[in-house]
């Protein structure tokens, strides 16, 4: 096997790992062997994928007429109110979560402020067929794309 790829020597620091979401910083070097390496960036990621910032689940729906919905446990949401809904802000946003949502009626709209940064500080009328999608960055949700359909 002349070609196959050989593992560095376990006797130097290779650099190290972090994790982003606790800050926990893991040193690779000779004190370490290669299974607890990967592990350790296996279970770095595997913390984002449960936290939900990289979690997709099927889409689920808020429930009608609420102002201020939970966006826990899922990134794409599906907006069903039966009547005119105002919504304020997006509860249970972790940082970094990119949320998507689908718009079945003409009855919600998105309003523009603190807490949701809209393109052109303009409040957001979702119709039949809509999507709209936000990423959270400390506490605001900024807007991302929009697609009018």
């Amino acid at each position: 096997m002349a070609n196959a790829l050989v593992p560095p020597p376990l006797t130097a620091s290779f650099g190290s790992i972090k994790d982003p979401k606790t800050g926990n910083v893991a040193v690779l070097d000779s004190s370490r062997d290669w299974i607890h390496w990967a592990s350790m960036m296996f279970q770095s990621l595997a913390r984002h994928f449960v936290s939900g910032v990289f979690r997709y689940e099927p889409v689920q729906s808020f429930a009608v007429g609420d102002t201020t919905p939970s966006v826990a446990g899922g990134n794409v949401w599906r907006e069903v109110n039966t009547g005119a809904t105002v919504i304020t802000a997006f509860d249970d946003g972790l940082n970094s979560q990119e949320i998507t949502i689908l718009f079945t009626t003409g009855n919600t709209t998105i309003t523009d402020g603190a807490s949701l940064q809209l393109a052109g500080g303009v409040d957001f009328v979702g119709s039949a067929n809509d999507i709209l999608t936000l990423i959270r960055i400390a506490t605001a949700w900024f807007e991302k794309s929009r697609s009018a359909n």
